[in-house]
């Protein structure tokens, strides 16, 4: 797994190597800037992975999530070409959200009830979601960009986008609680 990771911020790497050499040759600043972003990004996973122990399995997940997002999304502009995209990608945020609020739950062993797990689940994928929409909003405002098309559709992309990534922490939280109800049935 472990090669495979290695594997994938390489790859990354060269997207936004060639992208920033496409992009200077048609004076693109925006999505210069989002690869040289997505480079410090890639490697945030691994700096996790050494720093909280986290599985290569983990930071697999979240590699994946940052070519689809940002590599695919972003800088191969999947976004723009793909209608669904967008959703696509808050729905795969708000399972990975939840994921990671699960782990959260294990790590500091706060996982006594469902009834909290749940609740801290939602806050978590909400919050995250939340954060992200005032990140594109201020990235809009200070560099002129439009990624939460507000020009076009007002507030309606920010809500979807919302709503999506709690889609996805809902579904998690549905096979959470299959799974923990497998457990105690067989206890």
């Amino acid at each position: 797994m472990k090669i495979i990771n290695n594997i994938l911020i390489i790859i990354m790497w060269i997207i936004n190597i060639i992208s920033i050499i496409l992009n200077l040759t048609i004076n693109y600043e925006v999505n210069i800037l989002i690869c040289f972003a997505l480079s410090v990004v890639i490697i945030i996973p691994r700096i996790f992975k050494k720093t909280f122990k986290i599985s290569d399995s983990l930071e697999f997940v979240v590699l994946s999530f940052i070519l689809l997002a940002g590599e695919l999304g972003s800088v191969l502009k999947l976004y723009q070409n793909v209608y669904w995209y967008d959703s696509f990608t808050h729905f795969l945020s708000g399972i990975l959200t939840a994921y990671i609020a699960l782990l959260i739950l294990y790590k500091t062993k706060k996982n006594d009830k469902n009834s909290f797990n749940i609740l801290f689940i939602i806050c978590a994928v909400l919050g995250v979601a939340a954060l992200w929409e005032i990140f594109e909003f201020t990235s809009d405002s200070l560099l002129g960009y439009d990624a939460q098309r507000v020009l076009e559709t007002g507030v309606v992309d920010t809500m979807k986008d919302i709503i999506c990534a709690l889609l996805g922490g809902l579904l998690f939280i549905c096979m959470y609680l299959f799974k923990t109800s497998k457990k105690i049935s067989v206890q």
